[in-house]
């Protein structure tokens, strides 16, 4: 039988069909939501029905990355299926973060360097100056929320403790995950204002506000910003 493929939306077309599918949320919500669902509009959909009433109007906080669903879900293991082992650790450990500084993950094991150029040349993660980011917003969120809340934050503890030395603002990012300590949101907030040697680590839109919930705010999220 034929089999027809579907390209996906363009961003613009995505945030229309956004719009029309949530007419009540704020334009600003969307556009940051887009950002994450590839031009799937299944993605989108289902994203659409997980934000909370308050979430819409940019009142109460969006988690970022969002939540995976299970069309995410689908995709991101077709796509990362015929990984090996170390391949797949060192790409949990990039989704965890919007940008991570490349010279911290080769310290995490021997093989790190090697795996890092392995996930590059497979087009999953993609390598900015001195940071890299996962290529599809959907394996970031898969991976990222795939992990036992007690593993992520120790992941991004270790990861905080690896990348202090090159970029002491995304160092705060990384701990941020596991603060409880109220006392520790200027740091946070101050560290997040700091010009940064790439502009999709610490930039504001890619920082959590509150503490506890590692989410940003949709008012403080400026859209087209790398994430």
């Amino acid at each position: 039988m034929p089999t027809v493929s579907l390209k996906p939306l363009s961003r613009s077309a995505t945030i229309d069909l956004a719009v029309q599918l949530a007419p009540s949320a704020w334009l600003s919500t969307l556009q940051i939501l887009t950002r994450y669902v590839h031009g799937n509009p299944l993605v989108l959909a289902e994203l659409l029905t997980e934000i909370e009433p308050y979430q819409r109007p940019g009142v109460d906080w969006l988690t970022l990355p969002p939540r995976s669903t299970p069309t995410v879900d689908a995709i991101a293991t077709a796509q990362i299926r015929d990984l090996d082992e170390g391949q797949t650790t060192l790409l949990q450990t990039i989704a965890l973060s919007p940008a991570t500084h490349v010279a911290a993950l080769r310290q995490l094991t021997p093989e790190s360097a090697d795996l890092l150029d392995d996930l590059a040349d497979l087009a999953f993660v993609r390598v900015h100056g001195a940071y890299v980011s996962v290529v599809d917003p959907r394996v970031r969120m898969h991976l990222h929320w795939g992990l036992a809340s007690r593993t992520r934050r120790e992941r991004l503890a270790e990861l905080a403790e690896l990348t202090e030395p090159f970029d002491p603002h995304l160092a705060v990012w990384c701990r941020s995950s596991g603060l409880t300590d109220p006392s520790k949101t200027d740091e946070l907030l101050e560290a997040s204002a700091q010009p940064s040697r790439t502009t999709a680590s610490t930039r504001p839109s890619s920082w959590p506000r509150n503490l506890w919930a590692e989410p940003t705010t949709c008012r403080d999220t400026a859209p087209g910003s790398p994430i």
